[in-house]
């Protein structure tokens, strides 16, 4: 199912091609906090080229005779780029770490810190993305989306990477939110996971989150005023910040032009904090839509115990860039943690691009 709603619907979509190259996606990690110079652990900034967080991480722990799990990540990036991020290793000296060598991984700079780095301690990721085989004048366009998504916040969706390669993870998780799970397990055994460890699981189940929240998303884009307002019976996110307070009052539209603020939508779990009035009602008719009802979420056991969550409709488009070359045009950007770059790109294709990452995801119950 092809999607009509859009953030930029002034601008025509550019076709283009996408990480035709390694190369052509770069990710910096913006750490939330720098290492304290001190302690037991080390960060470490690495360089990696068509490898996965995981993966590097496995060639780390190899190395220096680690368990993998032991070894701390921010943020988890895909093989298809060239990313720079930090991980911390525990028991390793600054010295023997700057002499690791790999052919795809490098250790750029290493510090001494005081705890393991946790998942979710990164303020955010800059993007360098060469966009190529576009049509010739197509600078405007491409630099007239990226203008309104900086004035008006990109659709915080999550894209295809979410939903697995061959993007049914998000059905696998809803049998396991219903309590199928011999089920589940079945489907992954078909996928061709022998093995069913509980991080697969989690996985699938938050594929099924990210699914609800995609379909909360393009509900509200269709609403009046779309994702720049806010209604009254909203829970609210603070940007800057990232508390969450229940809109009452009609004044915090303004707050939501202004990007001090913006609408949240599900992450659904049995310790999720909800809406009130008519934005209650659309997460409800569309978790009932998919045959799940709030009862279903307060289900006892490892994988629903913990869940719930809420995550802002819209996120800021900061330090943007475009520059014309040889090879095509060239894109710098900043995002917040969690935001996924392909959700801009996508916005200046509309549909009219091809690349690894950009199909639209299950936001309208479409496998991808």
């Amino acid at each position: 199912m092809t999607r009509t709603n859009w953030m930029t619907p002034e601008w025509e979509g550019v076709p283009f091609l996408m990480r035709r190259e390694v190369e052509d996606f770069e990710v910096h990690e913006v750490p939330a906090y720098p290492p304290s110079g001190e302690g037991g652990h080390i960060f470490v900034t690495i360089q990696k080229r068509g490898l996965d967080t995981s993966r590097a991480k496995r060639v780390l722990a190899k190395h220096f005779g680690l368990d993998p799990r032991s070894i701390g990540h921010a943020g988890q990036k895909d093989a298809r780029a060239v990313t720079r991020q930090c991980l911390s290793l525990e028991g390793v000296s600054v010295e023997d770490a700057l002499a690791f060598e790999h052919p795809r991984v490098q250790i750029l700079d290493a510090a001494l810190h005081g705890h393991k780095l946790r998942r979710g301690h990164l303020a955010g990721n800059r993007f360098r993305i060469l966009l190529r085989d576009l049509p010739k004048g197509s600078m405007p366009a491409v630099q007239g989306v990226l203008d309104l998504l900086q004035q008006r916040g990109v659709p915080n969706r999550y894209m295809a990477q979410r939903f697995g390669v061959r993007g049914d993870n998000a059905d696998l998780g809803r049998m396991l939110v219903l309590g199928d799970t011999s089920g589940a397990r079945e489907a992954a055994r078909a996928q061709g996971h022998s093995h069913w460890p509980n991080a697969l699981r989690k996985l699938m189940v938050g594929a099924w989150q990210a699914q609800i929240f995609n379909r909360v998303l393009d509900a509200r884009m269709a609403w009046e005023g779309g994702l720049e307002t806010v209604c009254p019976g909203d829970l609210a996110i603070r940007h800057e910040s990232g508390g969450i307070f229940l809109v009452q009052d009609e004044a915090d539209a303004q707050r939501a032009r202004a990007l001090e603020i913006s609408a949240s939508g599900p992450l659904p779990g049995c310790r999720a904090r909800l809406p009130e009035g008519p934005v209650l009602e659309l997460e409800q008719r569309l978790l009932s839509e998919d045959g799940v009802c709030q009862e279903d979420l307060t289900r006892k056991g490892p994988l629903l115990s913990r869940l719930g969550a809420r995550r802002p409709l819209r996120a800021l488009l900061t330090e943007i860039s475009l520059e014309e070359t040889t090879e095509g045009l060239l894109l710098a950007f900043r995002l917040p943690a969690g935001s996924f770059a392909t959700a801009v790109i996508d916005e200046i294709g509309k549909g009219r691009g091809a690349g690894w990452g950009l199909s639209a995801t299950a936001s309208q119950g479409e496998v991808q």
